[in-house]
């Protein structure tokens, strides 16, 4: 991730329902998102119809189809993000 996100760098992520959120690479190791408009977890819950008071499993996505999410780089500054299914490739 850190390879194709810069660390410490506010960028812009489209999301697969079309909201664009700014994000930045961060935390302790410097490997984790952090999406600053909405919580991450409630976008996906939302999409895939999960009560946003349980817990989002890798079982819930692949029941939806998707068992990661994919980015695509636009930009230095802009990317887009989707669920994907690598079974798929």
């Amino acid at each position: 991730m850190v390879d194709y996100f810069k660390r410490n760098h506010v960028f812009t992520i489209k999301t697969f329902i079309n909201k664009k959120t700014s994000v930045e690479l961060k935390g302790t190791f410097g490997k984790e998102l952090y999406f600053y408009d909405f919580d991450f977890y409630d976008l996906v819950k939302d999409v895939i119809n999960k009560p946003r008071d349980q817990v989002l499993t890798n079982d819930d996505l692949k029941e939806f189809g998707s068992n990661s999410f994919y980015f695509k780089k636009i930009n230095d500054k802009e990317f887009l993000m989707t669920l994907h299914n690598n079974n798929e490739i």
